[in-house]
Order: structure tokens, then sequence, then C-alpha cells
């Protein structure tokens, strides 16, 4: 075992350590940050996140019973992106399922690709059907619109 590469392992593991020990560290600066954040905005995207989980999150993580990784990966699925729940809305009580092609443009592509990528949209047959996950994240979400 050489120095290169025990550098280069510790190299590796080095990086989730100090992600750890930051988040730890700036937890109450991060939970007043995220209480404070409720859009984000970038090329092609706008996401807004539900407040109500990202206090959930941020309650959880400073009080161990959740990873910041897990925290992470749940505040992403949880992100509300208005152009995929228009898709979700499209295919409601759809059993025939739907051809969608004025959703596969430039301006749905990345919400297209979500909603595909988080399995709440199947394609079969050039059509496209809501699925049992879909069917749940468009309940909850009328639930929260409805409110």
């Amino acid at each position: 075992m050489n120095w290169e590469l025990l550098v280069q392992m510790i190299g590796h593991l080095a990086w989730p350590a100090v992600a750890v020990v930051a988040i730890l560290l700036f937890r109450r600066q991060i939970t007043e940050m995220l209480h404070r954040t409720r859009e984000f905005e970038g090329p092609g995207t706008k996401i807004k996140l539900d407040p109500a989980q990202v206090e959930k999150m941020a309650e959880a993580v400073s009080q161990g019973k959740v990873t910041p990784e897990d925290a992470a990966a749940r505040l992403e699925q949880s992100a509300l992106d208005p152009r995929a729940y228009r898709i979700l809305r499209a295919l409601l009580d759809e059993d025939e399922g739907r051809a969608l092609n004025g959703y596969q443009n430039f301006y749905y592509r990345t919400a297209f690709a979500n909603v595909i990528d988080k399995g709440w949209v199947r394609k079969e047959n050039k059509r496209y059907y809501l699925t049992d996950k879909g069917k749940t994240e468009l309940r909850s979400y009328l639930r929260r619109f409805l409110q």
C-alpha cells in the first residue's frame, strides 16, 4: 500500500464526513435558512418546496432521526415543480391513457423526465398512464392545494 493510494482513499472517505460535520455545526443556520427558502429558480426550472416537509426534515436531522443524506433525498422527492403537477393533473381520470404530445416540448422536458423517473407516470404503447405512486402524489398535492 503506497501513500498515493492512502491519500486517495482518505480523499474519497473524507467528503461525506466533512459534509455531516458541517451540517451538524451549522444545523441551526441551515434550519433557519430552509424555513425562509420556499422557491428555487434555475435555467429551465422553477421549484417550490412544501414548507411543512422542509420543517419536518430539519427537525428530524437535528434530532438525529434521519441522516442529512436521507433528508436531502426526501426533500428532493417532495420538491414541488408546478409543471410536473400539471402533467399529473392532465392524466387525472384518464383510464385509457393519453398521448401527452403537448407536454413533450422544451418547456416541459425536465418535468416530464422527472415524473417518469419518479415512477409517477408510465409509458405504454405511445400512451402515458398515471401509476399508483403518481395517484398518491397527485392526491397529496391536491389536498395541499385545496386546503
